[in-house]
C-alpha cells in the first residue's frame, strides 16, 4: 500500500471539503536529495501510509512546475511538508520529517483541526496589505543594497552568510557593477574572492563541468549534487563579465566549462531543467523562464568568443519555445506539463533573452515577439491596486491562489526590459512604465534586503540609460566592434546594426555616416568615428568630454 497522492486541482480540494479532511501538501523537486529520502523512508512507513490515507487529503506538487504554489506554501526548503485546511489555509508545516516526527506532528495537526476547524480561518493571519507608496529613484538605493550585501559577505571563506553556501549570482552581478561604477575596494574584493572560492571549491563539478546548487559547509565543501539550469546559466554570465572586467583567463575557462556542461547534459531542442542529486538523471522538461536566462547568457558568450557555435544553442532553444509554448497575444506558458500556467518570470526572462538575441541577429521576429510579450505582461499581470506586477496566472478556480504575490526580482527584470525596449524602439511609453514601476519598488525594496540586488541593477540602468549602437557593413562592424566591445560597460543597451539590412532603424536614429558608434548616456548622444573610438567612448561613458560629433537624436 502507498499514499494515494492527488494532484493540485479543484477536484482534490472539493474532496477534502466533502470528506472534511485537512490537506497534507508535499512540495518536492526531481533534483532534491532530501525529497527522495523522505519519499523512500517516511512516506513508505506503514503507520504513516495508514494515517495519511485515513485522516488527510494528500496532495503532491512539483516545485519546478508550480513555483507559484511553492512561493505561497514553502516552509523553508525542500521537501516542504505543509498542513492546510480544505480551503487552502496554512495550519502549520515543516521541511524534512523522519517517520516518528511526522506521525507526532501530523497527529497533533489532525487533533487541532478536529477541535478548532471552525475558528481556524479567523485566527490565521492574512497577508499584509501592500500600500501604493512611491519614492524617488536615486543612487543611494544602490549604495544601501550593496551595503547589505557586504554585511552578509563571509570574509573568511567568501560567499554570503556563515552556514550553507549558495552561488547567489544576482549578488555577484550587483557587486561587479558597483565595483566598476565606484572602484569600491570592498565590493571588488567580495566579488573576486567569491568567484575564486567557487571556482576552486567542491561546489564546482570538475568532472562534467558546471556548479552544484549549494555546499552544505561554510567553506564550500560537501555539496549537494543537484545541478540547476537557472544557477549555471547565471554563473555563465557572471564569469564572462568578470573575465571582461579582469582579463583573467581562469574566469573564461570556468565559463567555458559551464557552457560544456550545459550543452552536454542539459540541452536537446532547448535547455533542460536540472540534474538529480542522487540518480544523476536529467529532468528533461523545458521551463520558459530558465531558458530565457540561458539564452541571454549564450548571447553574451557569443559576444565574447565571436563563434557562431556559441550562438546556435540560443537560437535553437528560442525557436523551439516560440513554436511550442508561445501564443501571440496570450503570452508564454511555463512548461508543457502544466497547461495554462503562466508566470511573470516566464514572460520577462524569456523576453529578455529574445531581445538579446534580436540585438545580435537583427531578426525582427524576435523583436516583435518581445513587444507582444511586454504588452501582454502589462495587461495581464498588472496589479492595479499596488502599481506592481503579480507572479502567476492560472486556469483554475481555487480562491486562495488568487491572493496575489509580487516578486521584486521579476518586477526588476520587467523594469530593465522596459528600459531596453524604450531605447531600442524609441517608444517613450516603455520608459514611463519602467519609471513608475521603479518608483513603486523604491518604497518597498528595503524589506527584501540582499534579495533586492536585481532592483539595484534596474535602478542603475534607469539612472544611466546607456545605449550603444555599432553600425556599418559587415567588415566595418567587425572592426569597430573589436574596439567598442573591449570596453566593459555593464548594464548597457547594445545594438549592432548592418546598415544595408536595417535601413529603417538607421533612419530612425538619424545616422547618415557609413559606419561608427552612436552612444547615448541619459539622453546625451554622440557619434564616434575614426581611430580613437575606444578612447573617446571610454571618456564619454565616464562622463568626460570626448572628441565626437554631437547628435540631436
Amino acid at each position: 500500500m502507498n499514499i494515494k497522492w492527488l494532484n493540485w486541482e479543484k477536484a482534490s480540494f472539493e474532496g477534502a471539503k466533502r470528506n472534511d479532511k485537512p490537506i497534507l501538501l508535499k512540495i518536492g523537486a526531481t533534483w532534491c536529495h532530501w525529497c527522495h529520502v523522505m519519499d523512500e523512508t517516511t512516506y513508505q512507513d506503514p503507520a504513516v501510509i495508514e494515517h495519511v490515507n485515513r485522516d488527510f487529503t494528500p496532495i503532491e506538487v512539483d516545485n519546478d512546475s508550480r513555483p507559484d504554489i511553492n512561493e505561497r506554501y514553502n516552509m523553508g526548503g525542500w521537501p516542504t511538508t505543509a498542513f492546510l485546511t480544505p480551503d487552502g489555509e496554512l495550519i502549520t508545516g515543516a521541511t524534512y520529517l523522519p517517520a516518528a516526527d511526522f506521525l507526532r506532528v501530523s497527529e497533533e495537526v489532525f487533533k487541532y483541526y478536529r477541535e478548532n476547524k471552525d475558528a481556524i480561518g479567523r485566527v490565521i493571519p492574512k497577508a499584509m496589505e501592500i500600500r501604493r507608496d512611491s519614492a524617488e529613484i536615486n543612487w543611494n538605493i544602490i549604495d544601501e543594497i550593496v551595503g547589505e550585501v557586504i554585511d552578509a559577505f563571509d570574509p573568511v571563506y567568501a560567499g554570503f552568510g556563515y552556514g550553507q553556501k549558495f552561488p547567489q549570482a544576482d549578488l555577484l552581478d550587483l557587486l561587479l557593477l558597483y565595483s566598476v561604477r565606484t572602484e569600491d575596494e570592498a565590493s571588488k574584493a567580495a566579488l573576486i574572492l567569491t568567484l575564486d572560492a567557487m571556482r576552486v571549491g567542491e561546489i564546482r563539478d570538475f568532472d562534467r563541468g558546471g556548479f552544484y546548487r549549494y555546499a552544505t559547509m561554510r567553506d564550500w565543501r560537501q555539496p549537494h549534487f543537484e545541478k540547476m539550469l537557472e544557477d549555471n546559466a547565471k554563473l555563465l554570465s557572471i564569469y564572462l563579465d568578470s573575465y571582461l572586467l579582469k582579463g583573467d583567463e581562469r574566469y573564461l575557462n570556468t565559463a567555458y566549462s559551464i557552457r560544456d556542461f550545459l550543452l552536454t547534459d542539459l540541452f536537446d531542442d532547448a535547455f533542460l531543467g536540472s540534474v538529480d542529486a542522487d540518480s544523476k538523471k536529467v529532468d528533461r522538461r523545458i521551463f520558459t523562464n530558465w531558458n530565457g536566462i540561458a539564452v541571454s547568457s549564450f548571447v553574451k558568450l557569443f559576444e565574447v568568443s565571436g563563434k557562431i557555435k556559441d550562438l546556435d544553442p540560443a537560437i535553437k532553444a528560442t525557436d523551439t519555445i516560440l513554436d511550442t509554448l508561445y501564443t501571440r497575444g496570450e503570452g508564454m506558458l511555463h512548461t508543457e506539463d502544466e497547461k495554462g500556467i503562466k508566470l511573470l518570470s516566464d514572460q520577462v526572462w524569456f523576453a529578455g533573452g529574445l531581445l538579446d538575441l534580436y540585438r545580435v541577429t537583427g531578426k525582427h521576429r524576435y523583436l516583435e515577439s518581445v513587444k507582444d510579450l511586454v504588452e501582454f505582461t502589462l495587461r495581464a499581470f498588472r496589479w492595479d491596486e499596488t502599481g506592481l506586477f503579480f507572479d502567476s496566472l492560472v486556469d483554475e478556480d481555487l480562491k486562495f491562489l488568487s491572493d496575489k504575490v509580487w516578486k521584486i526580482g521579476d518586477n526588476s527584470m520587467l523594469a530593465g526590459l522596459l528600459i531596453d525596449l524604450s531605447l531600442i524602439t524609441g517608444a517613450d511609453g516603455y520608459l514611463s512604465e519602467a519609471e513608475a514601476l521603479l518608483k513603486r519598488m523604491s518604497a518597498e525594496y528595503k524589506q527584501h534586503g540582499i534579495f533586492s540586488a536585481l532592483f539595484g541593477l534596474a535602478v542603475d540602468k534607469y539612472l544611466r540609460l546607456v545605449h550603444i549602437v555599432i553600425f556599418g557593413e559587415e567588415e566595418e562592424v567587425k572592426r569597430i566592434s573589436k574596439d567598442a566591445l573591449s570596453i566593459f560597460e555593464p548594464n548597457r543597451t547594445l545594438e549592432i546594426l548592418k546598415t544595408s539590412l536595417n535601413p529603417e532603424r538607421i533612419a530612425d536614429l538619424g545616422l547618415s555616416d557609413k559606419s561608427g558608434v552612436y552612444a547615448c548616456r541619459r539622453g546625451s548622444c554622440m557619434i564616434f568615428k575614426g581611430d580613437a573610438i575606444k578612447e573617446d567612448l571610454v571618456k564619454f561613458l565616464k562622463g568626460g568630454e570626448p572628441i565626437g560629433e554631437t547628435s540631436s537624436t
